[in-house]
């Protein structure tokens, strides 16, 4: 979103990055009108990549989970078009 405003409703996927480099699908869901998501997953140390789409963008990020607790993660869509 320009100027770094939240984007709501945007298709939001995690997935579980497996030791081999490999990955598995763990959960998706969609942002609440301010761009917040909630995931819970059993406790125990992974890795997971989350994965933001809308508007025809998408970004994605590595986010290494070692205890149960909130994670803060921004991704940065680029959802407008350049001329």
């Amino acid at each position: 979103a320009p100027n770094g405003r939240s984007v709501g409703g945007a298709k939001v996927e995690i997935e579980r990055v497996l030791s081999d480099g490999s990955t598995k699908k763990a959960g998706s869901g969609i942002a609440s009108y301010s761009g917040e998501f909630t995931f819970r997953f059993p406790e125990g140390a992974n890795k997971f990549r989350i994965t933001a789409s809308a508007k025809g963008a998408k970004a994605s990020e590595e986010v290494e989970v070692d205890s149960a607790a909130i994670y803060r993660l921004a991704l940065t869509l680029n959802t407008e078009k350049e001329n």
